[in-house]
């Protein structure tokens, strides 16, 4: 597909935050690691560390990673996260999962769970007791989910191998909070991805009903009272907004619900918010909290 023809797409779409977004790419791309609270404090492990950091805007467990002087440099090879003593994440994503507000016995759902870092984060703040549910269409993702849970000594999470468009009945109405990292065109890391810019356009167009099949199935595990989360690591309203509009349209029975994420974000009273690379210095990448209803009754 012509590049040109993506610039024009992409420019329709985004205006005036084209040219911040797609600027060029990073010589040295931040990286971020997530501190497993049930090893080691943040404090900690700040001291501790032999490389570069500081601390993430956007989690009081995550920092983000510097190695100008050596580009080879990957924190998934570092001793400490053999040890399990932190996990790699992107720092934008690591904001999702605090917002759940989970408490030690819940039970959760993570519907698009590879490589696992939400599930993590979450069986970690329930200190390991209760149960994360971590799906994956994939055979092979779930075995990384299996290893990585292994890894950080984490027993409550429970790899499963699911499509998150096909209801499952055993799981109606069974969980307290339910994850929708919902599949994307992965447009908020074109400045570490660049490759990204090349992709057929076409299958993109199919995204938004798939992303909002998915949120129509998720929505009937999630427990009266119980939250639903909805994420992606792109930047297009017709992928997010959109299709969030599209689901609240259709299931009265949630409502946005506001949050406030760490450091120059704050409160964000809309339920919704978009991370912009240009804004905070990371990637680009969509939270939505919705509330369902106490009302057993399905939206």
């Amino acid at each position: 597909m012509p590049m040109e023809y993506f610039e024009q797409r992409e420019r329709a779409l985004l205006g005036d935050r084209f040219d911040v977004l797609y600027a060029a790419p990073q010589e040295t791309a931040e990286r971020g690691v997530t501190v497993s609270a049930l090893r080691s404090s943040p404090e900690q492990f700040a001291a501790k560390a032999d490389f570069p950091l500081e601390a993430s805007p956007f989690c009081k467990a995550a920092f983000v990673v510097h190695r100008p002087d050596d580009l080879k440099f990957r924190p998934g090879r570092h001793p400490y996260h053999h040890a399990g003593v932190f996990y790699s994440q992107e720092p934008s994503a690591s904001s999702a999962a605090p917002l759940l507000g989970v408490q030690p016995g819940m039970r959760v759902l993570d519907c698009c769970a590879a490589p696992g870092g939400k599930s993590f984060a979450c069986a970690i703040a329930m200190g390991d007791r209760g149960e994360v549910v971590s799906c994956d269409l994939h055979p092979h993702k779930k075995a990384l989910i299996q290893a990585g849970a292994d890894r950080l000594g984490l027993t409550c999470i429970h790899p499963k191998t699911a499509d998150a468009s096909a209801f499952r009945p055993e799981w109606e109405g069974a969980f307290d909070t339910v994850l929708v990292d919902a599949p994307c065109s992965g447009l908020g890391v074109i400045r570490k991805k660049p490759d990204i810019r090349y992709k057929d356009p076409e299958p993109l167009k199919g995204l938004p009903p798939v992303q909002l099949a998915i949120l129509n199935n998720a929505k009937r595990y999630v427990k009266p009272g119980g939250v639903l989360l909805y994420s992606t690591c792109t930047v297009l309203e017709r992928e997010n907004q959109e299709v969030i509009r599209a689901f609240l349209a259709e299931n009265s029975q949630f409502a946005p619900e506001g949050f406030t994420l760490p450091g120059s974000v704050g409160s964000v009273e809309e339920g919704m918010v978009t991370l912009w690379p240009h804004l905070y210095g990371t990637d680009g990448f969509f939270i939505c909290k919705l509330r369902k209803g106490e009302s057993p009754c399905n939206g």
